[in-house]
Formats: C-alpha cells, structure tokens, sequence
C-alpha cells in the first residue's frame, strides 16, 4: 500500500472485553488499512467471555494484556481514539491525543456480574454489535482506501492544533511515570515504613525531647470559640478528617463504579474482611477479658491497606494484580468495620447538644447535594462546620470526614458530549478573534479560555476532582505526620520482657498474626465453598492464604484506635508495641511466603 495505516486507539474503562475486541476486529477485518490499539482507565485481567465469544470466530485474544491509557500518554498521537462505553453507568474514559473522536454507547454492566456462562449470550451480543460498529465506520472503499465516514459526525481536530500536543510529549513521557507512583498507594505504603522507622530512631536517640514535642498545647479560635489541645490531638482529631474523607471518598466511588459495584464482586473482599475482624477481636478478647485491656479489643481488627501495598511492591511479581484488587477490597470493607466501631464503642463523654450541630450541617450537606449544587468550597464550609459539632459532641471528630464524604456528588454537571461540544466552539472562537502575541491581554479571549476551564472542572465528578486533590495530600504528608507523632516509644525505660508478657501485648500481636490468618482464610473459604463467591482470577487458595498474611499488617486504624481505647501511658505503650511487632512479623511473613512459592512456581 502507498498510504500509511491509519493508527486507531479504543478506550474503555477495564480495557477487558470492549475495547479488546473491538481492537481484535479492526487488526482482523481492515489490518491492512489501520492499527489498532487499545487501553482502559482501570486496566483489569482481559474476561474469559470475552475470550470465548472471540474464539467462536476464530480470533484469539487470551494472550492479550490490559493496558492502562497512560501507557500511551504522550507516545503518539492517534488518527481516531474511540470511547466505548455506557454514560448512564460509567465515566467514559478521555484520551487527549487523537485527531478524530467518535464515541459509540456499548453496554457492558452485565461484564461486571462475574463469569459465569449465563452471560455468554449478552457478551455474542456485545461481540457482534461492536463488530458491526467497526464495519459501518471504518470499512475501507477497495479502490481510495479511504473510511467511510457515514452515519458519523467526527469531531476533527485542526492540523494546526496537533503541533501543541507533539510539543507536550517529552514533558509527558517525564511526567507520566512520576503522576503514576505518587498516585499509587503503595508509594505511600513504602513513605510510611520509612516513618515508623524515623519514629522509633527519634524516641529512642532523643527520648522526651522528640515524644515532648507532640504534647505542645496549641490554640484554634474563631471568633469567641476558643479549642486548645496538644499538637498530636490537632494531627489525630483535625489532620485525620482528612483521611477518613479519602476512605469515605474511595468507598463511595468503588460503590458506584469500582470493585464493589456488584454483590458478586463484594462477596469475597466482605467475607474475608469479616472474618479479619471477628478472629481478632476474638483473640484479643480471650487474653484480656476483664482486665485493665479490655478497652483494646479493636485494635487489631484493621488493615492498613497502603502499608500492605507498599509491602506488595517489595514483593514484585509475586503477587498477582487481580490479588492487589482484593487486598485494597476486603481493606476498604475492613475500615468500614474499624470507622463503625469507632463511632459506636469509643466515644468520650457525650455533649447531646452538639448532636443538634450535626444534624444540622449533615441535613445541609443532603439538601445541596440534592439540589445538585457541586461547588468544592460550599462542601468544605459545610464539612468544617460539622467537624466542629462532632468535636464537642463527644463522638470521634474524625469521623466527620466521613459522613462528608458519603454527600460529596458523583455525578458529572457536564457530559463528554457536551464537554467537547463547548470546547470546539470555544476554540472556534478563538480561531475568529485577532491573533496576539504572548505578552499581550485580551480579556474577551481570556474569557473564551476560561470557558474551556470550567467546562473541563465540570465534565469532573466533584467526588474525584476532590480525591485527585486530597490523595497526595494524605497519603505523603497526613499520615506520615500522624505516625511519626503516635509511633514514638522509648524502649529505654522500658522493660521489654515485662510488656511482651503481658496480655495487651499477646493480644495485639496473636490478634493481627494468627487472627488475620485464620479469619481471612477461613471466611474466603466458607464463601467461595458455598458458591456465595468466587476467586479472582488467576488467583488460588495460596494466593488467598498469602493475602491473609499480608492483612495482618495493621497500622494507622490500629494506631488510631488505640488512643481512643486507652488514656494510660504504660497501656498505649503496650498497645503499639504489639501494634509494631504484629504486623512486622505478618509483613516478614508474607513476604517470605510470597517469594517461596514464587520459587516453587
């Protein structure tokens, strides 16, 4: 052929059954005339239907490999990107660097029910409609090679415009990779041994001098509202709203569009963290019941899922990603279970009045949340005002990130179709307005461009745009701060052999190693025995087993329960020194499980 192959990139969300055919069906149909690629927002193992239906017409896609739409950010600019995806029930993913957009409205919920073969029939159905898609827009005429463009209006960037997306391509290729380790969690995971280790060096080297520092009484006042409390309380009680908003914000979003979003889906991940909890709190309870401990039975029935993260990157390979998806969904369901019983079992004394406070800034967060209001700074009001009630009131003051979390909108003011229908004309604007050069003002094209930004915050849902802005925040300063305020332990004047005797101690550490354990294993193994869940794929019962390892590393929620459970020092001592050594021998432990049978393999 004398013209070069039109590039065309496909996106979906999961990049595992849409996009993958419809890739499969161009390279097979037109390979002569186009190059097909595909990537998703959230790239997942490709479905075995998707396979099955591919292979009844003999194309094989079973080795192919999910690819994320960053893996292609700034590599190369495509003749068309296409969006395959439902925007009544998912997000349609957006890739900046095509020519020509088309989108086409596949639905594809009933992929995220499982894999049993009741569903064959809607993915031959998928199959054969995207199929006829690709024949209808891109079937080349035999003599020009040329698409045919009927039925489709596609939406063509100005050559002239290209030349500003080539520019940005070395500064995405540096970019990218740096976007995508701060955005891991278990980048954080890795920050935060790093931190327990700073702690523990700085309490024993300086003693006092470093624990001293966090008890500093620090003053808020507003007006004639006057709160003073030690530094480490401004950290656990005003710092860790911020937290619990993220995890808030992460449950509500894998609710609706994540791992949780179907009770197939929820089944395993709720199980095991069930069982993560109950095992646990059983141990605990056994070792200290109606002792002085007593308070501390929630301690060791969390999860620190961005520790364990952080472990899982040390681990490399060994760990399959669809296993990393449970780890992160059984820890989300776990901190349910840690956030329910914070609210309900360790609360100080209660101020009922506050509770008015409350209730009030909770209703106005319902009422502007229905009315559809999506300004960042009017939920953040709202949100402040009700940390304020929970402050007084007695209950963890925390816990307001919370419920302001679960009010924060998911839904988008503007959609892509629109977003893109504003852009164009913006820039058609532009292109009509007198040229001027980079030192020059023009406020009329200044508002043009200012349209095109707030289309762009619009087309965001609030819940994420939020997300993308705490997430760093918490993740790399929040919780590192949080740590090296509360992990501190003078191991000096301690006795050592007296504490790891003691039933605070056994409990915490039987608790978060041998409770875990069994919890987590059993409970998946009763599920999925009794069909009320399936594994992962690519996943066995070692893997499972290994996982419950690995879900012994409790730290944060640990960490953070204990100061509510006990006011004595000596106790607190206890509590994370347990805390320290239950989930350094669950992380030793399942790191060495995970690289033995690695090996074995």
């Amino acid at each position: 052929m004398s013209e070069r192959k039109k590039s065309v990139l496909f996106i979906s969300t999961f990049n595992s059954a849409r996009s993958q055919i419809a890739e499969a069906l161009l390279n097979n149909l037109y390979g002569d005339f186009y190059e097909a690629y595909s990537a998703g927002l959230k790239p997942t193992d490709i479905h075995p239907l998707a396979v099955k239906v591919m292979n009844e017409i003999g194309i094989d896609i079973s080795g192919k490999k999910p690819k994320s739409i960053d893996e292609f950010a700034g590599s190369m600019i495509f003749d068309y990107v296409v969006t395959l995806c439902d925007e009544d029930f998912e997000v349609c993913p957006y890739f900046p660097g095509g020519k020509n957009y088309i989108h086409k409205s596949i639905d594809a919920s009933f992929q995220l029910e499982g894999k049993s073969e009741l569903y064959i029939a809607d993915f031959r159905r998928m199959r054969d409609e995207i199929k006829s898609f690709i024949i209808n827009t891109f079937k080349p005429e035999v003599a020009a090679g040329k698409p045919i463009r009927e039925v489709l209006e596609l939406r063509k960037i100005p050559d002239k415009f290209l030349k500003y997306l080539r520019k940005v391509e070395p500064i995405e290729r540096i970019s990218a990779p740096f976007r995508r380790f701060i955005e891991l969690e278990s980048s954080s995971g890795i920050l935060l041994i790093s931190c327990i280790v700073v702690a523990l060096l700085l309490s024993n080297v300086l003693g006092y001098l470093y624990l001293d520092v966090w008890e500093l009484e620090i003053s808020l006042s507003v007006y004639v509202f006057t709160v003073t409390k030690p530094l480490r309380l401004w950290f656990n009680e005003g710092l860790m709203a911020l937290f619990f908003l993220l995890v808030g914000l992460e449950l509500k979003r894998e609710f609706l569009v994540g791992e949780l979003t179907t009770m197939k889906k929820i089944a395993l991940p709720a199980f095991a963290a069930l069982g993560g909890m109950i095992f646990p709190i059983i141990i605990y309870s056994a070792l200290n019941m109606g002792g002085v401990g007593e308070p501390g039975w929630g301690i060791p029935m969390a999860t620190d899922i961005a520790i364990v993260l952080g472990v899982a990157t040390l681990i490399g390979r060994g760990i399959p990603d669809s296993l990393k998806v449970f780890l992160a969904s059984f820890a989300i369901i776990d901190d349910i279970g840690a956030v329910i019983a914070i609210a309900l079992f360790y609360p100080s004394e209660l101020y009922l009045p506050a509770f008015i406070v409350i209730a009030v800034f909770t209703a106005s967060l319902v009422a502007v949340n229905y009315l559809g209001a999506k300004n960042m700074i009017l939920y953040f009001v709202l949100g402040v005002g009700l940390w304020f009630g929970f402050l007084e009131s007695g209950v963890e003051p925390a816990l307001a990130g919370l419920i302001l979390a679960l009010t924060i909108p998911a839904k988008r003011a503007l959609g892509s179709t629109e977003f893109l229908d504003v852009c164009y004309a913006s820039i058609e604007e532009l292109e009509k307005s007198v040229p001027i050069s980079k030192r020059e003002i023009d406020a009329e094209r200044d508002m043009t461009v200012n349209v095109i930004d707030k289309a762009c915050d619009m087309t965001v849902p609030l819940l994420v745009r939020i997300q993308q802005i705490i997430h760093p925040w918490v993740g790399f300063l929040i919780i590192p701060l949080f740590i090296l305020a509360n992990t501190g332990v003078d191991l000096w004047g301690l006795d050592l052999g007296f504490i790891l005797t003691q039933p605070v101690t056994l409990g915490v550490v039987a608790g978060l190693f041998l409770g875990k354990q069994i919890g987590i294993t059993l409970f998946s193994y009763i599920s999925v025995k009794t069909k009320l869940a399936s594994l992962p794929s690519g996943v066995g019962w070692r893997h499972i087993y290994g996982a419950a390892l690995l879900g012994g590393i409790g730290f944060t929620m640990s960490l953070f329960i204990s100061h509510l459970a006990f006011t004595a020092s000596a106790l607190l001592d206890m509590a994370k020194i347990g805390i320290l050594l239950g989930s350094l021998i669950s992380g030793l432990a399942g790191w060495i499980y995970f690289k033995l049978i690695a090996k074995v393999k």
